[in-house]
């Protein structure tokens, strides 16, 4: 915070060596820059870890009655996942997907104890917009976009049909400012692919394509190679019959 003399893409580069290269430590390195003290970026973080908290609590007390005894252990156990900590310490992008993760899964948890099917339709659309806006962010995160999507046409199968035209028209116009800022997030990050296959010649840029892909994008240019990444952090020594269960 007292390198004054730097640019906040020189920030940004210090946060590519130091691994926190996000859009958390982009955001915090443009508030210290533009502030010069750390008050608000600690308590953007405190707030965030204060929100898991507290939205953990409210999911445990729809679920089922929890008792002050249960919620401080509920509490201790949340605060020993490493991830929840690196809130408060690092701001790596992957808690901040976390932040909106648990807000899907709290959608995908209301949908189940909800008894009316049009209210699930309603909560699992939800979570379908939350699994959008995590991707667009951390490409791992399209395993929980594909629980919700299916659980949607799950339910959505055995709405009655009398739904399908009067009320599945009102649960439309229900969520019609998530459906705008819905295809505001599909825009921007097929905008960031059309410019990354523009001027690389390859949509993902950060790696290669996968091997199913290279022969679509022959003159890809890349920083890291998926092939070698793959191998790095595959699991190891698992048997083949557990292994995708485990992954």
């Amino acid at each position: 915070s007292r390198l004054e003399n730097l640019s906040i893409s020189e920030y940004y580069k210090i946060g590519a060596y130091l691994k926190t290269d996000s859009l958390a430590s982009f955001f915090d390195a443009l508030i210290v820059q533009l502030t010069d003290n750390w008050i608000l970026v600690r308590g953007v973080r405190l707030l965030a870890l204060i929100l898991i908290l507290l939205s953990s609590l409210e999911m445990a007390t729809n679920i089922g009655s929890i008792s002050l005894k249960k919620g401080i252990l509920l509490i201790a156990v949340i605060l020993t996942l490493p991830d929840v900590w690196d809130i408060s310490l690092s701001g790596k992008q992957d808690v901040y997907v976390f932040l909106f993760e648990l807000i899907g899964i709290y959608n995908i948890s209301l949908s189940i104890l909800a008894k009316d099917k049009f209210i699930k339709m309603i909560y699992l659309a939800y979570s379908i917009f939350v699994g959008l806006m995590s991707v667009g962010i951390r490409l791992s995160s399209s395993y929980f976009l594909i629980l919700s999507i299916i659980l949607f046409f799950y339910n959505l199968f055995f709405l009655p049909i009398n739904l399908y035209f009067n009320d599945f028209l009102k649960f439309l116009y229900s969520i019609r400012i998530s459906i705008f800022l819905l295809t505001g997030i599909i825009v921007m990050n097929f905008a960031i692919c059309y410019f990354n296959l523009k001027y690389f010649s390859n949509p993902f840029y950060w790696i290669s394509p996968p091997d199913s892909l290279k022969s679509i994008f022959p003159n890809a240019i890349y920083v890291f190679d998926y092939g070698n990444l793959k191998k790095l952090l595959e699991l190891r020594n698992v048997p083949i019959f557990i292994k995708p269960i485990i992954t």
